[in-house]
C-alpha cells in the first residue's frame, strides 16, 4: 500500500522556516521499499518546513525517481550515474560541494524527526556555538514495516505520539522497536546538521568507506579526536522507517575494510589525524623527490613509491636561455628534455626565452618551468634563475650563443661523464655557479 502522505494533502500545521539550510538526502534504490520511504520523507519536509533547499543526490545507472519528482516540485535532483556498490561518502561530499547555504542537514532517505529538533539544531548552528549538531539523543527507534505499509500519515499528531527514550531503552509502543543506540556508543547516523565550511575543513565524509556502515561512526570518532564543536539534542529520537535490505543495506564484502578504516582513525592522535585528513585520507604523503606508481584496474587501486634506476639530480637547477630559436633549436631542445626525463629523477629545468614565445609549449615537459622575458629582463636571466631556484647550484647555459644542438650534445656529454658528483666551475661552456654568490634583485 502506498503512503497516504501526498503533496496535495491539506496542511493544517504551521510550517517552520529552515532558512540558510540545504537538506541533503542520499538515495540508492536497492529494493522497492526505498521508493516508498523517500516519498514519505519528501512529503514530511513539504508539510512541515519552508525556506530550505532540498538536494536529492541519487546513485543509479538511470534514475528511478522521475514520477516522484513530478509530484514534488522544487526538489533539486542530482543523478550520479554510477553502477556498482553504493559509495555514500562520495555522494555526500558531492552534495556538500554543491550546497550554497552556510548550514546543511544530512537526512537519510528513510528517517523522520520531530520538526522542533531541526529548528533547535539550526538555532545552535547559527549561534556559532557549534559546528556539528546531531538533532536527536543518539537513539534510533524503528517504525515497524507493517505500520509503514499500512499507509503512514505523517502529521503533527503522529510525530507527537512517537515514543522518546534514552539510548539502550526499548520503546513502549507496539508500532516501534529499538534499532540502534546504547549508552556510550558513537553516533548512529540518520541525520546530522553541520556548518558547511566546518564539514569541508574537517575533510567531509571519508572516501575510503564504501557501501554500508561506518561512514557515520568514523566521522563521529574523527570529530571527537579533532576536538570539534559537536553536540547532540536530548529529548528527541530519530525514527527509522523499516524496509527490506538489499546488498547496500546490510553488512557485506566491504564491511571489514570499513571497520579497518574506522579503527585506523580511532588509533590516531589529534595531530596525526589532522595530517591524515589534510592528505586526503591517505597515509602516503606525496613527496616530489620520490617516484610514484599508480595501479588503477577493475580489481585494484593503489599508489605507492617505487625504486628507480634513474640518477637523482636534486641538488642542481639547469637554467637555459634562448633567443628567437630556430626549428633546429626546437628539435634539439625537445630531445634534450626527453633525455633528461629518461635518465634523471627530481631534476629542475628553467627555460628563459626572449624575443618571442616559441618555447611556451615546452612548459608541459617534465620538471620544466618556462619564463618569457621582456626586453628589460633579457640581460637579467641569470639573476632571475638565482632568484627563482631553491637549489644551491645552478648550471647556466646560453643557447643563443652556441645554438641548442651544440648545447644539447655538450650537456649530455657532461652529464654522462661527471654524474654531477663534483661539477667543475666551468665545463666547456657550462657555467656552474653557487646560487648564494649571485646578487638577487
Amino acid at each position: 500500500m502506498q503512503p497516504t502522505e501526498m503533496p496535495d494533502k491539506p496542511n493544517r500545521e504551521p510550517k517552520r522556516r529552515l532558512d540558510d539550510v540545504t537538506v541533503i538526502i542520499p538515495y540508492r534504490a536497492d529494493n522497492p521499499d526505498r521508493r516508498r520511504n523517500i516519498g514519505i520523507v519528501i512529503g514530511y519536509f513539504r508539510r512541515f518546513f519552508e525556506g530550505h533547499r532540498m538536494l536529492l543526490v541519487e546513485q543509479a545507472g538511470a534514475s528511478t525517481l522521475s514520477s516522484l519528482l513530478k509530484e514534488h516540485h522544487g526538489v533539486d535532483h542530482v543523478l550520479w550515474p554510477v553502477d556498482g556498490a553504493f559509495h555514500k561518502s562520495r555522494l555526500l561530499n558531492l552534495a556538500i560541494a554543491m550546497a550554497e547555504t552556510p548550514c546543511c542537514l544530512l537526512f537519510d532517505a528513510d528517517v523522520l524527526l520531530h520538526p522542533d529538533a531541526l529548528l533547535k539544531g539550526r538555532a545552535l548552528l547559527l549561534s556559532d556555538r557549534y559546528d556539528f549538531v546531531l538533532p536527536f539523543n543518539r537513539n534510533m527507534i524503528q517504525i515497524k514495516r507493517r505500520v509503514v505499509e499500512s499507509g503512514l500519515a505523517v502529521d503533527q499528531q503522529f510525530l507527537d505520539g512517537l515514543p522518546v527514550c534514552q539510548p539502550g531503552e526499548k520503546p513502549e509502543d507496539a508500532r516501534c522497536e529499538r534499532l540502534y543506540g546504547k549508552p556510550g556508543d558513537p553516533c548512529v547516523g540518520g541525520a546530522l546538521m553541520f556548518s558547511r565550511r566546518a564539514m569541508i575543513t574537517h575533510g567531509g565524509y571519508n572516501p575510503n568507506i564504501v557501501s554500508y556502515s561506518c561512514e557515520d561512526v568514523e566521522l563521529y570518532s574523527r570529530l571527537l579526536i579533532l576536538e570539534s564543536r559537536l553536540t547532540w539534542l536530548e529529548g528527541f529520537c530519530c525514527y527509522h522507517l523499516e524496509h527490506r535490505r538489499g546488498a547496500d543495506s546490510r553488512y557485506n564484502n566491504f564491511h571489514q575494510a570499513n571497520l579497518d578504516e574506522w579503527s585506523r582513525v580511532r588509533a590516531m592522535d589529534r595531530e596525526q589525524l589532522w595530517r591524515y585528513v589534510h592528505n586526503g585520507f591517505r597515509a602516503l604523503v606525496p613527496a616530489p623527490e620520490e617516484e610514484y606508481a599508480v595501479r588503477n584496474t577493475a580489481l585494484e587501486y593503489s599508489i605507492r613509491f617505487v625504486e628507480t634506476s634513474r640518477t637523482r639530480l636534486d641538488h642542481m637547477t639547469l637554467a637555459l636561455y634562448t633567443e628567437a630559436p630556430s626549428d633546429e633549436d626546437m628539435v634539439a631542445l625537445r630531445c634534450l628534455l626527453d633525455d633528461m626525463k629518461a635518465r634523471f629523477v627530481n631534476y629542475e629545468v628553467m627555460l628563459f626565452e626572449a624575443g618571442g614565445e616559441r618555447c611556451r609549449d615546452l612548459h608541459l615537459s617534465n620538471q620544466l618551468v618556462y619564463y618569457r622575458l621582456s626586453p628589460s629582463e633579457r640581460d637579467q636571466w641569470r639573476v632571475l634563475a638565482a632568484d627563482h631556484s631553491q637549489r644551491r647550484r645552478i648550471a647556466l647555459v646560453d643557447l643563443s650563443g652556441i645554438g641548442a644542438p651544440t648545447a644539447a650534445r655538450m650537456l649530455q656529454d657532461w652529464l654522462d661523464k661527471s654524474r654531477l658528483v663534483r661539477p667543475p666551475a666551468r665545463c666547456r661552456g657550462i657555467e656552474v655557479i653557487d646560487r648564494t654568490t649571485l646578487p638577487v634583485g
